[in-house]
């Protein structure tokens, strides 16, 4: 998968109102494995975008990083069930 960091945003390409740059930035200081699994975590929080309107109280990586862990606990509860049976 192809990071939406390494190359230049078109716009509302991914509707995130940060500073890109230091985001991309952050990105190229990780190892090629730690780039891999930060965009499938930005991918993964994709379809929460349309909630920045109900979430304005909440600076745009705020809403990122609370997205994030609403897809990390889901995936967790779901290896919970996996590891349990369910």
């Amino acid at each position: 998968m192809d990071s939406f960091l390494a190359t230049p945003l078109e716009p509302n390409r991914f509707p995130l109102n940060c500073d890109m740059n230091t985001l991309a930035r952050f990105r190229r200081a990780m190892g090629k494995d730690d780039q891999e699994v930060l965009d499938d975590l930005l991918f993964s929080v994709r379809h929460h975008w349309p909630l920045k309107e109900d979430a304005a109280h909440l600076t745009p990586i705020e809403l990122l990083l609370m997205t994030m862990m609403v897809e990390q606990r889901k995936e967790l509860l779901d290896l919970k069930d996996l590891v349990n049976g369910k």
